[in-house]
């Protein structure tokens, strides 16, 4: 069993903790709820007005939101791209290529080359397209990093544990134009 919080996104309030088995989460309603695995010793109590007022500990809080962030920016960049880590070296490739031809005609284009004889497009049509893709998604990833970024020193700058959690939201469909 894993020690698990659960944090209600539109406060950053604790909703529930304790030690669950994760393969129960699946049957949790966690709609407005954002959970991961926390220390016990991460958590204080503190009677205030007769009233226990739960803490968590920002230096363990703030490498989960990072994590969290960061997941949550891949998985938004998944939707444009194929994922892989390969495929990623293979589109930097081609572009790369693709820019070295509408450069100078005559540079030496492989990819490109093969995949226009796959394709049957002309290669100089395939790297104006190539070029093109790539520079679209380049404006997408540059929002979706300033996002990131901005997410985590927003994290870093909160007093509260609560703050940090609202800090770590963004909302990533509201990045693409």
């Amino acid at each position: 069993m894993a020690h698990l919080i659960i944090l209600d996104t539109a406060t950053g309030a604790v909703h529930q903790f304790g030690e669950f088995p994760l393969s129960e989460m699946r049957y949790q309603d966690l709609a407005g709820k954002i959970w991961f695995e926390f220390p016990a010793s991460g958590i204080t109590r503190e009677i205030v007005n007769g009233s226990t007022v739960l803490s968590l500990d920002l230096t363990l809080l703030r490498p989960a939101l990072y994590a969290r962030i960061d997941a949550e920016a891949e998985a938004f960049c998944k939707d444009f791209v194929t994922p892989g880590e390969t495929q990623m070296v293979r589109y930097q490739r081609k572009e790369a290529q693709a820019r070295a031809y509408l450069a100078d005609s005559n540079a030496s284009v492989p990819m490109l080359e093969a995949e226009a004889a796959a394709t049957g497009v002309i290669v100089a049509t395939l790297a104006a397209t190539v070029v093109a893709i790539a520079d679209a998604w380049g404006g997408i990833m540059d929002v979706v990093e300033g996002a990131r970024i901005g997410a985590k020193k927003a994290v870093l700058d909160a007093a509260t544990a609560p703050e940090a959690v609202l800090a770590a939201q963004v909302d990533w469909q509201a990045l693409v134009p």
